[in-house]
């Protein structure tokens, strides 16, 4: 047991590092699709998402999690995994900036924090259950 809860902890410190480089590259590419290219924060957020998808998935399986190989099976529920997680992150960026006026920007630093837990837990625990 003591082995696996270490194994854990330090699958939760790399999914961290990668999790904020990662999100430095989704929130950079939401930012800059809304300030720069002036399109709407429901499109900016389905352009940045795919994006960090491929990139989270090729970190987290040969960084966090230590596979080698990729697996089409891996990555298809990987995808799954982070295409509710982007329904979550819509809902709450709908909820807090079209009921509380947040900016959006804003908003989407608390959707990432939300999404960020749910995803690991996930991952941890559907995608790579077996590694």
């Amino acid at each position: 047991m003591q082995l696996k809860l270490e194994d854990t902890k330090q699958q939760a410190i790399r999914y961290l590092i990668i999790g904020v480089l990662n999100n430095i590259f989704y929130y950079g590419v939401f930012v800059f699709c809304i300030y720069y290219l002036k399109l709407n924060y429901t499109i900016a957020v389905s352009v940045a998402y795919p994006l960090s998808i491929l990139t989270g998935y090729g970190f987290n399986t040969k960084f966090t999690f230590s596979i080698k190989n990729f697996d089409l099976t891996t990555f298809i529920k990987y995808t799954l995994v982070y295409v509710t997680s982007f329904l979550i992150n819509w809902s709450i960026l709908y909820f807090l900036i079209e009921s509380y006026g947040l900016e959006s920007a804003i908003a989407q630093l608390f959707g990432t924090f939300v999404v960020a837990c749910y995803n690991f837990i996930c991952l941890k625990f559907i995608v790579y259950i077996k590694f």
